[in-house]
């Protein structure tokens, strides 16, 4: 197999034998591409057949991405049958369908919501409405740890919360009661499984000798046991990934297993990807300074052979609404100018700088999603279309839902879930019909999933239900893309303008105290989605959940030496930034 296109380190990691491997893997140093070559030259070399090999990633669409890049090497080298690649959930719904028994319906999370609420409200009626979200998220923080309610040494006391555990007790026997299973629940019973089944875990084992997990650094601990279960400790088994983007510890992710591994597995090899072909010198320079801030994160030494503008610009405005136009500005400006791109391609100077920008290649981040309202509005004021990519999928919709519900029982299974689907949209069933322009989409995209699909329905029906709010992306619309930092993970653009750069933002403190130090890492994965450009802008004040707010700069962005910076204040905002140089000041 010909390894001439990768990088010295890249190939070291494809080459690999003799043990388990751990790769560092940067923001844009070619991580997928390094999981592929890897499964491909393992089956090229005859090492192992693509029926030994599994790869484990977070997200579907990750998923997707890798097998497209797997399956494409798969036929260069003449594979007809790639190796399975699934997400951690994806794996655990086969594997439980495969070896237990016990019938179960997969909720999604939305669904999961609804009965809790319906069951706390009916066991304890004084429970605060406004606290169900957060009881959501310390069950399935305890779930991640393994941790039942049946189990009280172990449990978390979260004594000031109101009524915990009794409330965790009595959604959990709501679920055993009707068969339900929440996403959660997946690893759980895989784990028990596994533990109390040594001859079937010793097959699995067996059966997949090469693991190979993805983005190791978002992993929690029921993820990091089911990853015990599935390897030897000497076995030839990959992880990757990057200590420094781990920000996902309100879900019990930790980059501390990175560690824990070497303390486990004295014969682990380590390599590290030094090239990122995403960030430009200027970037990465400034995201490094704000890493090397802080005392726990992990130095990996990236480089860079591209160039860029010389600075950041630092943007103060007085309010958060003027944030919202000066934003808007600056992609009128990089694109030449609204006014001309709407009048059509003929318009534009062929000598304009950035007349090759199109509106998919700006996205604007945030800490939070009530940011990203007034933004929305700016846009549709200026005519700018954009956007908003909510954690929430569009197969949480009831018509969706309500759609699943009916295929669950459809008649026949070995039918084309092309076929089903039309079926269930052509009778008369109220609950399927969409009763607005979101569910309307959302129709179309099921119509075309189903069509596209290749498999038959009770397949169709696993895949639909294992959709997650981390699948929410799609990068199909030349549109701006207005997303969380959060959101942003895994993603990149052209130009990246991070808003509300603000000390009670990033880190957060304005609803709750936040980990510092996670908080550094989300900024870090904010600059490094740019490929070109980052701008950063902050409001001097700010009204966010009706507290009027007097902010200062964020921390993090001291940390970042002042060459790299372009500190600007705007007083009014009604010309594009290049326009008003000469009338800007340092603060």
């Amino acid at each position: 197999m010909n390894l001439s296109s990768l990088t010295p380190s890249q190939e070291q990691a494809v080459r690999h034998r003799g043990g388990p491997l751990m790769v560092l893997a940067g923001p844009g140093t070619g991580k997928t591409r390094t999981l592929s070559y890897r499964m491909a030259f393992l089956m090229d070399e005859r090492i192992a057949g693509p029926n030994q090999i599994l790869a484990v990633t977070f997200t579907n669409k990750a998923a997707e991405e890798m097998q497209s890049r797997t399956d494409q090497l798969c036929r260069m080298i003449e594979i007809s049958s790639p190796p399975w690649i699934t997400t951690f959930h994806g794996f655990c719904f086969r594997f439980l369908r495969e070896n237990i028994s016990i019938p179960f319906q997969l909720l999604s999370e939305n669904e999961a919501l609804a009965l809790l609420k319906e069951t706390v409200r009916k066991q304890f009626p004084d429970f605060p409405i406004q606290s169900f979200k957060e009881l959501a998220r310390l069950i399935s923080l305890s779930k991640n740890a393994l941790i039942l309610p049946d189990n009280p040494k172990r449990l978390f006391r979260w004594d000031s919360f109101p009524h915990w555990p009794s409330c965790y007790r009595a959604f959990q026997e709501r679920l055993v009661a009707q068969k339900f299973w929440d996403f959660d629940e997946l690893l759980i019973q895989t784990v028990n499984t596994l533990e109390e089944n040594p001859d079937l875990r010793s097959a699995l084992q067996g059966r997949f000798p090469y693991v190979l997990v993805d983005e190791f650094q978002d992993i929690n601990p029921a993820q990091y046991r089911l990853f015990q279960l599935l390897t030897r400790k000497d076995g030839e088994w990959m992880v990757i990934g990057d200590p420094n983007q781990s920000i996902y510890g309100f879900r019990g992710a930790s980059a501390d297993f990175f560690s824990r591994l070497h303390q486990e597995c004295p014969s682990l090899t380590e390599i590290s990807l030094k090239e990122t072909f995403r960030l430009n010198q200027t970037i990465l320079a400034a995201s490094s300074q704000v890493m090397k801030a802080s005392a726990r994160s992990r130095p990996v030494g990236l480089f860079s052979s591209r160039k860029g503008e010389p600075t950041l610009p630092l943007v103060a405005l007085s309010t958060a609404e003027e944030e919202g136009e000066y934003i808007a500005q600056i992609i009128e400006e990089e694109m030449g100018g609204l006014d001309l791109l709407f009048k059509g391609q003929d318009s534009f100077s062929p000598s304009r700088q950035n007349q090759s920008r199109s509106f998919a290649d700006f996205a604007v981040l945030y800490r939070l999603h009530a940011q990203g309202e007034l933004i929305a509005k700016t846009f549709i004021k200026k005519g700018i279309p954009f956007k908003r990519i909510q954690e929430v999928h569009w197969v949480e919709r009831p018509e969706i839902r309500a759609c699943l519900n009916r295929l669950r029982s459809f008649p026949s299974r070995d039918i084309s879930p092309a076929i089903a689907v039309e079926k269930v949209l052509s009778a008369e069933n109220p609950e399927v019909q969409p009763s607005t322009a979101e569910g309307v989409e959302a129709l179309k995209k099921l119509r075309l999933w189903a069509a596209t699909f290749k498999g038959l329905l009770p397949e169709f029906i696993e895949t639909l239900s294992l959709q997650s709010g981390l699948d929410t992306y799609e990068p199909d619309q030349e549109t701006v893309k207005l997303l969380t930092l959060h959101a942003a993970k895994g993603l990149e653009f052209p130009v990246v303008i991070i808003a509300g750069c603000e000390s009670n933002l990033l880190p957060l403190s304005l609803l709750k105290e936040s980990d510092p130090e996670e908080e550094r890492r989300l900024f870090y994965v904010g600059l490094t989605r740019a490929e070109e450009k980052v701008f950063l802008t902050w409001a001097k004040k700010r009204t966010l959940f009706g507290q009027k707010l007097v902010q200062a700069p964020s921390p993090f962005i001291e940390d970042i030496e002042a060459l790299l910076k372009d500190p600007i204040t705007i007083q009014e905002t009604r010309q594009p930034w290049r326009q008003r140089k000469k009338q800007m000041s340092l603060f």
